[in-house]
C-alpha cells in the first residue's frame, strides 16, 4: 500500500459516506467547519488531509478517525 493510494481511497470513502448522507460537499464542509474547496480537494485526493480535518470530517460523517481510515484501507484492499 503506498501512501498515494490511501489518499485516494480515504478521498473515495469520504465521498461515500457523504453522499449516503445525502449532504452536498458544501454542507459537509459546513459541518465540519472546513472550507468546502477542501473537501473537494480531498475527495479527488488533491490534497493530504491534516489530522485537524480527518477529525472534522469524520465527527461530521458521525464515525471516528480511525473508523474512516480503516474503511479507507479495506477499500483499498479490496480493489
Amino acid at each position: 500500500m503506498t501512501k498515494e493510494a490511501l489518499i485516494e481511497a480515504l478521498g473515495k470513502e469520504i465521498r461515500a459516506r457523504r453522499k449516503l448522507k445525502k449532504l452536498t460537499q458544501a454542507g459537509l464542509a459546513l459541518r465540519a467547519g472546513i472550507h468546502s474547496n477542501t473537501v473537494s480537494l480531498i475527495e479527488r485526493a488533491e490534497t493530504e488531509a491534516g489530522i485537524d480535518a480527518l477529525f472534522e470530517i469524520a465527527n461530521a460523517l458521525g464515525i471516528s478517525v480511525s473508523q474512516l481510515l480503516k474503511s479507507a484501507e479495506d477499500r483499498l484492499n479490496a480493489r
